[in-house]
């Protein structure tokens, strides 16, 4: 797990230069849609570390002819896990629009018999999502 900013993969460093000046722990970097691709880089570190999972496909696209795509999909468990940024900072999850085009998606994806778990970026910090993930695994 990242303690703080200096230990992030420089790729995502990239992403937002801007993290290197405006904080130096991971934890006091205030959510924003900047931190979600550093939200999933530490939920892939952590399932790929903790659990006896193969990696997942990330990106996955699932439904046959809309473009929605899971953050990390374990398509032969039909085991999917979104990652919702934005959480305290009124991000597009939490948006009326957002919020009803994301209830369309998730129940799509539970209609083709996808099990979907949501994490927050706090869930990811303090690894209750990868906790979830575990229970879910037993559960197959």
């Amino acid at each position: 797990m990242y303690d703080n900013i200096n230990q992030l993969p420089a790729h995502l460093v990239k992403l937002n230069p801007e993290l290197l000046t405006t904080s130096t722990t991971i934890e006091s970097v205030s959510e924003s849609a900047h931190q979600q691709p550093i939200l999933e880089e530490l939920f892939l570190q952590q399932t790929l570390s903790s659990t006896n999972l193969p990696e997942p496909d990330q990106e996955y696209r699932f439904h046959p002819f809309r473009r929605w795509r899971f953050d990390f999909a374990w398509p032969e468990d039909k085991l999917a896990v979104e990652i919702e940024g934005g959480t305290w900072v009124n991000g597009r999850h939490n948006r009326p629009k957002g919020f009803e085009a994301d209830c369309e998606k998730y129940n799509a994806a539970t209609l083709l018999g996808w099990r979907v778990l949501r994490f927050t970026g706090d869930m990811v910090r303090d690894k209750r999502g990868i906790t979830t993930l575990w229970q879910a695994v037993a559960q197959r």
